[in-house]
């Protein structure tokens, strides 16, 4: 079959996007991202079908996928399309990715797979919100990322950790750098070297051959004097003389060190500037407005200039500050510079010399930092669906809010999950456990976590499972559930569970049409699994539910499902939907938070 690269998304208006397509998916890139917002772009509230090129023949079925995810469509072999039943790139913001699967009248199958597309938006009330819960998150990411090495579990990690370290300890080291002049000035390390230099000879010590032949070959410093050597009719003697003299000479190896890891310093940081200003050039996007839409995923791009902005000033102001130290080095020291591209050679004054070994601790501390590019990758956050974003969102501001009541992050990390041989879920690039304590309370928070209906299986530390196979929907089974999040609290051997789930809608569809199912998922389909914990039996509870809506319409505080309660009484299990959007102000934000904290803690 002679396939032409190239299918067509019609929009319900007639026009055509005519979009080259790959048998291979392309790997993610900052380079790709930024390519994207040049294209033509695909209207969020517009309605699309595909179009194949008449060059492919033996299609007996064609289904797509947005960004991995199947969409529901029919193939029309007659018409050579894929039909959508509604409108596939509602509800997306910045970049989307169509992928192709055809199954061929001989059984085979080929993938297909377009460039990332842009995603156009007409402003709204929604998009804005949708806009500062990415600044938002922007702003908080430090936590969330997830680092692609090993070892790089801490709280603090974060996708500029290298970067960021190396700038933290490039001012660390200028700080013993300007310590340490003082000695380097008076008392540094250094050699006599025997040198013959011409000298008044009030200051001669010493007299050799070179110096007979000097005073011979240069009668220039011969003056009359009342006694001295007899030269006709007259006496004279030499005003200076050749001599050989003890000469200090500061050019040994660990004052070469020393400058020269200052140069080498200025070189790294120096690259590191050249590579943000590169990235911010390539930011420098087209006009975002287009015919009434704007790029949606602008709000993405600006956030990560305005990062970029702040950290060039920063890299700026500590080369400035280098350069300023490696001039002023030069003078005290002239010594001969070396290739300071490796660790130097761990000579005695390195370790017995105080200024020489803080010295040394920060070269070492330097070539360990690992990486020295800038993480481009990480500049633009790979935020594709509206959903995901406020997913993200609810994320970020539940740490934040677990920590402005006094909790503290002591670690985030990633956690696999499997059921039986089977590996269920990756939540990509980000950390999906998170541990925050304050005093004797812990709290857990897990992003995304799987519960299975085999307690003995249970990981991370969550002691719940699913006690049936029965699904809310007829007809369908199951065997694990996966809640956006999971909060556990543990004082002592008491330990509670609220579920969390983020709904990007609007608190009435929440209450009336989302509770019923997320009620059966998450109250009746999960039971507390009983462990004993040094010596002492520990009895789990499942607190409550609650839901984490986006769409506002102006509500602020918490409100509980249980609309109809007896005065002065409580139901338990809590089932409650909270308003969780930048447009609740700070204060109701803590107030809800604190009203979880008290269901958990009883």
């Amino acid at each position: 079959m002679d396939m032409e690269p190239t299918i067509r998304l019609r929009e319900q208006n007639g026009e055509t996007l005519t979009l080259p397509v790959t048998r291979e998916a392309r790997p993610y890139s900052a380079e790709r991202v930024l390519a994207a917002a040049s294209r033509q772009g695909v209207r969020e509230n517009l309605h699309y079908d595909l179009e194949l090129p008449a060059q492919w023949t033996g299609i007996q079925e064609a289904a797509a996928a947005l960004n991995g995810k199947p969409l529901n469509s029919l193939f029309d072999s007659r018409r050579h399309m894929v039909l959508f039943p509604y409108n596939i790139f509602a509800y997306h913001m910045g970049l989307v990715e169509l992928e192709l699967t055809l199954r061929l009248e001989d059984g085979s199958q080929q993938m297909w797979y377009t460039d990332l597309l842009p995603v156009l938006i007409q402003p709204s009330p929604q998009q804005e919100n949708l806009k500062a819960m990415v600044e938002f998150i922007y702003a908080h990411q430090g936590p969330l990322l997830r680092e692609k090495g090993p070892g790089t579990a801490g709280p603090d990690r974060d996708g500029f950790q290298d970067f960021l370290s190396q700038l933290t300890l490039a001012e660390e080291t200028l700080q013993v750098y300007e310590e340490s002049y003082g000695y380097f000035k008076a008392n540094c390390r250094h050699t006599l070297e025997s040198a013959e230099v011409v000298d008044w000879t009030e200051r001669v010590q010493t007299v050799s051959p070179h110096t007979l032949q000097y005073l011979v070959r240069h009668p220039e410093h011969l003056k009359e004097a009342p006694f001295g050597i007899p030269v006709g009719n007259r006496t004279v003697l030499p005003e200076k003389l050749l001599s050989t003299q003890d000469k200090m000479s500061r050019d040994v190896y660990e004052n070469q060190v020393v400058v020269s890891f200052l140069q080498r310093m200025l070189y790294d940081i120096g690259e590191e500037g050249k590579e943000i200003r590169t990235l911010l050039w390539e930011m420098d996007l087209p006009d975002q407005d287009r015919e009434g839409y704007r790029l949606s995923s602008q709000v993405l791009y600006e956030n990560a200039a305005h990062m970029l902005r702040s950290f060039l000033e920063r890299c700026e102001e500590v080369e400035e500050r280098l350069q300023e130290m490696f001039v002023s080095y030069r003078q005290i020291l002239p010594v001969t510079l070396l290739d300071a591209s490796h660790l130097p050679r761990p000579t005695e004054p390195f370790f017995r010399v105080p200024q020489y070994y803080r010295i040394y601790l920060c070269i070492h501390r330097w070539y360990q930092t690992g990486c020295r590019h800038f993480p481009r990758e990480r500049m633009l956050l790979n935020l594709y669906e509206n959903t995901f974003v406020f997913e993200i969102y609810c994320l970020a501001r539940l740490l934040h809010l677990f920590r402005q009541e006094g909790f503290v992050l002591e670690e985030g990390r990633h956690q696999e999950y499997s059921l039986g041989n089977r590996h269920l879920y990756d939540t990509s690039g980000y950390q999906n456990v998170y541990r925050l304590r304050q005093g004797g309370e812990e709290l857990t928070l897990y992003f995304q976590p799987v519960i299975t209906d085999h307690p003995e299986e249970g990981a991370g530390g969550i002691h719940l499972y699913r006690n049936t196979t029965y699904a809310f929907k007829a007809l369908e089974e199951g065997h694990y559930y996966t809640p956006d999040y999971l909060l556990k609290w543990k004082s002592g051997n008491r330990e509670t569970y609220l579920i969390l789930d983020a709904k990007y809608s609007y608190r009435k569809k929440v209450l009336q049409e989302l509770m019923p199912e997320m009620s059966y998922k998450y109250l009746l389909s999960l039971s507390p699994v009983p462990y004993e914990e040094d010596g002492k039996k520990v009895e789990p509870a499942v607190r409550g539910l609650e839901i984490l809506y986006g769409l506002t319409n102006g509500e602020q505080e918490l409100e509980s499902f249980y609309n109809c309660r007896l005065p002065g009484t409580s139901i338990l299990p809590a089932a409650n939907v909270i308003p969780f959007a930048e447009t609740v102000t700070e204060e109701n934000q803590q107030k809800n938070i604190r009203e979880l904290l008290r269901e958990m803690r009883g």
